[in-house]
């Protein structure tokens, strides 16, 4: 103790008992006073915006106007249009304006309005009149949308074209024109159809058959275009159309439809609304 005074100038210490109950007691606003050195703008926080936002009226509010940018965002998004009429945006004096009339009278730009479509098909009794049928009248209620048009390129119509043409053939054609000669001799026909230089390119269109070995077709394709598009909507519409006429046709397994590019650029807005409200969950649960 006398060690403990020395160091503390000579003054004798009071026994910690004593120096507790000297100690004055702590109250709640003492202790929610700021340390010194504390910003203004950390003060503010502390003890205005926080206990503002984290009270009933506070989440209230949040929740109010989350809600309200979730009702634009759903009605404004879907309605966004691509890019702005080129004759609106060039001055009256520039010579761009004759370009683009000279440019628009030749389809110059016909690639902006017609769009690749490619739909696949996977191994199917070809030599069956059923599946023929099947797989025509599809092409024709794809080509019957008006959202999507020719040229068809279709493999399965030209050989019918050309099968009609042989008489070897001739007896096995049906009145809906049609070929019924049986499995292989329909797989052989198919073999001497592709064999001609004037239909070989139909080769690429099936995958994975190889002349004289493999009687089937493993995947094939049919290829037209998408057109009338423009805005997001008509992207959108031309997607789940079209993959609902493959739904409806009936064919196991189901065509697939594809657009390069365009597909990838549409399932934006076909999963906007989804993907609103998911987030807005999420901030229910965060200010909840």
């Amino acid at each position: 103790k006398d060690v403990e005074a020395a160091e503390h100038g000579g003054q004798q210490l009071p026994p910690p008992e004593a120096a507790r109950a000297e100690a004055p007691a702590a109250t709640g606003k003492q202790c929610a006073t700021p340390a010194a050195g504390t910003s203004m703008l950390q003060r503010f926080f502390d003890e205005r915006f926080a206990p503002v936002l984290l009270s009933w009226q506070g989440k209230a509010t949040v929740l109010a106007l989350f809600a309200v940018l979730l009702a634009m965002a759903g009605w404004s998004l879907p309605r966004l249009e691509e890019g702005l009429e080129l004759l609106d945006i060039i001055p009256d004096s520039s010579y761009l304006r004759d370009y683009v009339d000279n440019a628009r009278s030749v389809d110059l730009w016909r690639t902006d309005n017609l769009l690749p479509l490619e739909v696949h098909f996977g191994e199917l009794a070809y030599h069956t009149v059923e599946v023929q049928r099947d797989v025509l009248d599809l092409e024709d209620r794809l080509q019957g949308f008006r959202r999507v048009r020719g040229p068809l390129t279709s493999w399965l119509d030209s050989f019918l074209d050309w099968a009609a043409a042989r008489p070897a053939l001739e007896e096995g054609l049906t009145p809906e024109g049609l070929l019924d000669v049986g499995e292989e001799r329909f797989y052989h026909a198919l073999d001497e159809f592709i064999a001609d230089p004037a239909f070989s390119f139909f080769e690429d269109d099936m995958a994975g058959r190889e002349l004289g070995v493999n009687a089937t077709v493993p995947s094939s394709r049919v290829h037209m275009f998408h057109t009338k598009l423009g805005t997001a909507r008509n992207n959108v519409h031309a997607m789940t159309r079209t993959r609902a006429l493959c739904e409806m046709s009936g064919i196991s397994p189901e065509p697939l439809p594809w657009s390069t590019g365009n597909y990838i650029y549409a399932e934006q807005f076909a999963t906007l609304v989804e993907t609103l409200v998911l987030n807005f969950a999420l901030v229910l649960a965060a200010v909840s």
